[in-house]
């Protein structure tokens, strides 16, 4: 199967819905897995938007497909995305 290494590049805009100083992760997944390497993080409080921007290399082969997961590691809060751009080059 031929692969392809390619750069990807996300910029997401997110608050979470309650609470102050809770720490949001980021991650890039293939294929349904995320990648441990790919995870950003950023602490944001209710009321507040932050911005997190993400650049990864990552090989790819037919058929395989890339996502984006956002996960809260302080408690079950929701999180509210405003604004995301994902692309790949």
């Amino acid at each position: 199967i031929p692969t392809a290494v390619v750069g990807v590049q996300a910029s997401i805009t997110l608050k979470p819905v309650s609470g102050s100083n809770k720490s949001i992760s980021v991650y890039l997944a293939k294929n349904g897995a995320t990648i441990a390497a790919a995870r950003i993080t950023r602490t944001v409080s209710s009321g507040e938007t932050g911005n997190m921007s993400m650049f990864y290399n990552v090989c790819l082969a037919t058929d395989d497909y890339l996502e984006i997961f956002i996960a809260t590691d302080t408690d079950d809060i929701d999180v509210l995305v405003t604004d995301a751009l994902f692309g790949v080059a």
